[in-house]
């Protein structure tokens, strides 16, 4: 057995995978689940996707070439920068992405 002495120097979160990350002060992890709360919480579903017609009403799992993710888009992926905050008060979340190239903002 060895021992390895391990120090978390930083934590963060990423709401839509691929995308920038939000530092964070502490986490709290549920036994068995192991992840972050939010992390990975949206996708950035394609424009007029009608090969999938996806319905917000009744969501089902879609492939990952559904959306824009590293795996898909790598070039236009790098030119968009989020963050995301959850209001302590109300609970509310709020996702802001924009562009690197224009400083352009959409929330949601």
């Amino acid at each position: 057995d060895k021992n390895y002495d391990m120090h978390i120097t930083s934590l963060h979160r990423y709401a839509v995978k691929g995308l920038s990350g939000d530092s964070i002060d502490s986490v709290t992890l549920q036994e068995g689940d192991g992840t972050f709360e939010d992390d990975r919480r949206f996708a950035l579903l394609y424009a007029g996707d009608k090969k999938n017609n996806f319905d917000q009403k009744h969501p089902r799992w879609l492939h990952k070439d559904n959306f824009l993710c590293a795996f898909t888009a790598p070039e236009l992926l790098s030119t968009l920068r989020t963050e995301y905050k959850v209001d302590s008060s109300d609970g509310r979340r709020l996702l802001t992405v924009w562009s690197r190239l224009d400083n352009s903002r959409q929330s949601s």
